[in-house]
């Protein structure tokens, strides 16, 4: 299977995956179209890429696995902030809460905060919002660890199957881990079977590294089909799970 990207403008017609090396390949599905100008998909995919980094806010790591992390997103004097305390061995969001607000309710935005963080604390999560702990620096792939080299991308597939008489088209996607050198293996770590009949647009942006255990928070975020962007997390253990890795 083929991993794809493509420009901004094209959301609703394509799907995407990136490469970590930055080799960025544009592409469609089956109709086998193909746009002209290539650089400037590069430059609107690098120009998302790095606006998906400045829309999370890492909070840190507990030494059980969680990851504690912001979305937070302004425009028009409006805040939106939505907060996730995730379980990285299960991938379970363990806390949830939302603020939209007016800009210039600052109070209200602090009292959230300091909400949020005793949340976190509650749960053994090294960090706060304003001062995040150890393991919530983003990195992007490749990642070396033990000597080991590993990368990641979406894996998407199309499903065709016959509603009502009408032919309805499906995206489904896995979320693959793969170890490159020395020990070649993949590991999905996260997928959707069921499928989306709409499109939606997806991007690999990088990943948080556990200061406890081999373990990292891989993030990637989707356009959902109300338009809004989403932020996902998704664990991975590092040697549990590859054939050819011992732990």
């Amino acid at each position: 299977m083929k991993r794809f990207i493509i420009p901004i403008g094209l959301i609703f017609l394509v799907m995407i995956s990136v490469f970590a090396e930055k080799n960025w390949y544009i592409a469609t599905d089956s109709t086998g179209w193909w746009p002209e100008d290539k650089a400037e998909s590069d430059s609107q995919a690098l120009s998302f890429a790095e606006k998906c980094k400045e829309q999370i806010k890492p909070i840190g790591w507990s030494e059980k696995g969680y990851f504690a992390f912001l979305m937070v997103a302004e425009w028009d004097d409006r805040f939106h902030a939505v907060f996730k305390l995730v379980d990285t061995v299960s991938d379970q969001v363990m806390e949830s809460g939302n603020l939209f607000i007016s800009a210039s309710e600052t109070e209200k935005i602090e009292n959230q905060y300091k909400d949020w963080n005793e949340l976190a604390k509650k749960h053994g999560i090294n960090g706060t919002i304003q001062n995040p702990g150890p393991g919530t620096d983003l990195y992007q792939f490749p990642l070396y660890h033990r000597g080991i080299q590993y990368n990641a991308y979406f894996d998407f597939y199309l499903i065709k199957k016959q509603v009502g008489g009408y032919e309805q088209k499906s995206r489904r996607w896995n979320l693959v881990v793969e170890s490159i050198n020395p020990y070649p293996d993949t590991k999905i770590i996260a997928a959707n079977p069921e499928g989306e009949i709409y499109d939606p647009f997806y991007f690999l942006i990088g990943f948080f590294k556990s200061p406890y255990e081999n373990r990292i928070a891989v993030y990637s975020t989707y356009l959902n089909d109300s338009g809004i962007f989403r932020g996902i997390i998704n664990g991975c253990h590092l040697t549990s799970g590859f054939k050819n890795i011992k732990p």
